[in-house]
């Protein structure tokens, strides 16, 4: 009989000459080429069976003698005839052999399929985090009293930075970077800044508002931005320390954000960085609000102690 892998058009041959052509495989006592390979397997050059594809190569064709490279975006284990396409939270390069072969990393999650690399991953949204690689989805929101910036890997980012390196709740920008700042990004996000507060899933600091100041790191609410200290006001969001006492003529009990809210009162006077009025001394008086000190009591008038009008001796 004709032997394997060759095959024997004249039955006399003694030594078979005729190799099985690529694209067919001979078993013994072939005649002809007869067996074409099917999909999935490849029959090179003297053949004697079909040969599976390879990991990380398919053939949907019959006939053929060598398997296609499986494509970007879909994997291909052994035998295989039409690629399968690429997990959700994977990336599938050229000639992927298995699905799990390369993971979207920490802070990135795909619910795509078909990715071709991990660059199509997308980063962690603002607001969340993603700790473990080819997550589908974040792992959750961002930790109170932390701001997690777009590509966050933890819940705390412990980045420590100032408000004005940071940026603001109404203008986060890519990986925190200061809104029209031009200054570098910053990592991940960060605990939250001295003047401001995030509450969980914070994607960047809420700065506390006019009239009230903080001092204090990792705040969590808006309660923690406590009131602008007696005697100063505080006009600008973000205030850490207040440094601007109240003006002359007002007093500022504290959550002051002019500093104009609290006209001294008639027989008062309100010196610079008042926290009440003060009410005149006996000898004086203070016939009108807003005065930053009394006047002194005329001759011939009587003035007792907190009078906004002298008294004509008699």
């Amino acid at each position: 009989a004709c032997l394997a892998g060759f095959y024997c058009p004249n039955a006399s041959t003694a030594y078979p000459t005729h190799r099985c052509p690529p694209g067919f495989y001979c078993p013994t006592g072939r005649v002809k080429p007869e067996h074409r390979c099917g999909p999935g397997t490849v029959c090179p050059l003297g053949s004697v069976e079909p040969v599976p594809c390879p990991p990380g190569e398919f053939e949907d064709r019959n006939g053929s003698s060598v398997c296609q490279a499986c494509p970007a975006g879909r994997w291909c284990g052994p035998g295989t005839v039409v690629p399968v396409i690429c997990p959700q939270g994977y990336a599938c390069g050229l000639r992927t052999a298995l699905p799990n072969t390369t993971a979207c990393p920490a802070g990135t999650f795909s619910n795509a399929t078909g990715l071709n690399s991990t660059t199509e991953c997308a980063p962690c949204t603002p607001g969340s985090y993603c700790a473990r690689a080819a997550l589908t989805l974040p792992n959750g929101p961002c930790a109170a009293g932390h701001y997690c910036t777009l590509g966050s890997a933890t819940p705390t980012p412990a980045f420590n930075a100032t408000v004005a390196a940071v940026g603001t709740c109404a203008a986060p920008t890519l990986y925190g970077a200061p809104h029209g700042l031009g200054l570098a990004p910053l990592p991940e996000g960060g605990l939250c800044p001295a003047g401001a507060y995030c509450p969980v899933g914070s994607a960047a600091p809420q700065l506390c508002p006019p009239g009230t100041q903080s001092n204090a790191t990792g705040n969590t609410a808006l309660s923690d931005c406590a009131p602008c200290s007696a005697g100063m006001h505080c006009p600008a969001r973000a205030t850490v320390a207040p440094t601007l006492p109240c003006p002359a003529g007002y007093f500022c009990p504290g959550a002051q954000v002019t500093g104009t809210e609290h006209a001294c009162p008639l027989g008062t006077s309100c010196p610079l960085g008042s926290s009440a009025p003060t009410p005149c001394a006996a000898g004086t008086f203070a016939n009108a609000t807003a005065l930053p000190a009394c006047h002194v009591c005329p001759p011939g008038f009587g003035c007792v102690a907190g009078v906004s009008e002298p008294s004509a001796c008699v």
